[in-house]
């Protein structure tokens, strides 16, 4: 289904992810945030057509987060040297021209965010030690998720992974972690009530552009 045709509202859906973090959104930022509504059979097309990913704990359980995928990335690349479909409005006219204007630097293993930030890619390294040392702790990570979870897939505040982890750099495990975000089956959310957050967990918290992520899933 990778040949979708895409509506005015499935284009501005995947714009908006692609301003967001790579860890995604939660379900409510288009009604909450954006105070506009991604109809139900609009989103579940684009999953279908493997353009986003919906994060959930089960099958038809509530949905965590709405992440953009790199086949995302790279249909929102060229549907917007597309005309617009489907009558458009001012509005879809000038998001088209403000993602075609982006087009030579977008990338489609990045959102906005990190694009912005200098987040690294596999290829940004020039030497194959550095390589080696993100993998390893890329591999570290994952294994102090597995010490305090029972199950792949659980949600894990990030301050009992660091805890698991030992000591390491922050810059060194916070690198590793955005990379592990850009992979299949890797997710970062944040805590909904921010009431009930510790010190510890604010403190733990990863960043993604101007949002801070507080929990991480490793289903694979």
């Amino acid at each position: 289904m990778t040949d979708v045709k895409i509506t005015n509202i499935q284009f501005s859906a995947l714009a908006a992810l692609w301003t967001q973090p790579s860890s995604g959104v939660p379900n409510t930022y288009f009604t909450n945030v954006l105070k506009v509504d991604l109809p139900k059979d609009a989103r579940e097309k684009l999953r279908a057509a493997k353009l986003i990913e919906v994060v959930q704990e089960r099958k038809n359980g509530p949905i965590r987060a709405i992440k953009l995928t790199s086949a995302g990335r790279a249909r929102l690349r060229a549907e917007a040297k597309l005309p617009p479909p489907d009558r458009p409005g001012t509005g879809d006219r000038v998001l088209r021209a403000l993602v075609s204007a982006f087009n030579d630097h977008l990338d489609n293993s990045r959102n906005l965010p990190e694009l912005l930030d200098g987040a690294p890619t596999e290829g940004d390294s020039t030497t194959a030690s550095a390589v080696a040392d993100r993998e390893d702790m890329r591999d570290r990570i994952r294994k102090a998720y597995g010490a305090v979870t029972r199950r792949p897939g659980a949600w894990v505040m990030l301050d009992k992974v660091r805890e698991a982890l030992g000591p390491a750099d922050r810059a060194d495990v916070d690198k590793a972690l955005l990379e592990l975000s850009r992979e299949t089956g890797v997710d970062f959310i944040p805590e909904s009530n921010q009431k009930v957050l510790t010190d510890e967990e604010r403190a733990a918290a990863l960043s993604f552009g101007n949002q801070d992520v507080h929990l991480l899933s490793i289903r694979s």
